[in-house]
This record gives C-alpha cells, sequence and structure tokens, in this order.
C-alpha cells in the first residue's frame, strides 16, 4: 500500500523551515487523522491512499494538468502567508 498523506502536523515542517508556509497553515492534516485513515485503507487493501479531499484533488488534477500549472500552484503553496 502506497501512503500519500500531503502536508501532515510533525516535525518536519519546523525542520524544513515551513512552519509560515501556506501548506503547513491552511491545508495539512494532524498524523493521527492520517494514521486512521491509512489503517482503514489498508485493511480494506488498497493500492494507494490519499488521505484528505484537498490532497485528492490535487492528485487528481495534477495527472491532467499542464506542467506550468502544477508548478505555479506548488509555489504558491510553499510561500509564506505572509507574501500575499
Amino acid at each position: 500500500t502506497s501512503l500519500c498523506p500531503g502536508a501532515t502536523h510533525t516535525n518536519f515542517h519546523i525542520e524544513a523551515e515551513m512552519c509560515d508556509s501556506r501548506l503547513f497553515n491552511i491545508f495539512p492534516m494532524t498524523a493521527e487523522k492520517v494514521a486512521k485513515i491509512a489503517y482503514g485503507g489498508i485493511l480494506k487493501g488498497k493500492r494507494k491512499i490519499i488521505p484528505g479531499t484537498y490532497n485528492k484533488i490535487l492528485a487528481f488534477t495534477s495527472s491532467f494538468s499542464p506542467l506550468w500549472l502544477t508548478n505555479r500552484i506548488t509555489d504558491w503553496m510553499y510561500k509564506p502567508l505572509k507574501q500575499i
């Protein structure tokens, strides 16, 4: 099973100095919620688990969106909230 959780509140965003990014301030999930969804998916025999509606939308749309658009969205998500 492949788990693709997206932004998750762990110490990663602190170590990566991304505490101010939109990604970790607008769209994150708790580690507990990700684990609960992952466990349920594993029990159901799912091969790929993408927790969260936002993450599912991003994964789906990135498969057919032009690369320049995907890059712009990714760039926007990684910028600090203060640079609006």
